[in-house]
């Protein structure tokens, strides 16, 4: 996801990753292979130990 620079102000009242989501809304138009799948996964799950287990920043599917 890109965050837009010039209007960055927008954000500033998300508490969540869902409602970062819900702003930016796409449809998945492109397949992800399996691998790219797994080290996506991967990558969130880091992040989620190294911010302390934060669940407000996993989507609320997998929180």
């Amino acid at each position: 996801m890109n965050i837009d620079s010039k209007n960055f102000e927008k954000y500033d009242e998300i508490t969540s990753l869902d409602e970062f989501i819900d702003m930016h809304e796409e449809p998945a138009l492109n397949y992800i292979n399996p691998v790219d799948e797994f080290k996506g996964h991967c990558s969130n799950i880091q992040t989620w130990f190294e911010n302390g287990y934060n669940t407000q920043i996993l989507h609320s599917n997998l929180s």
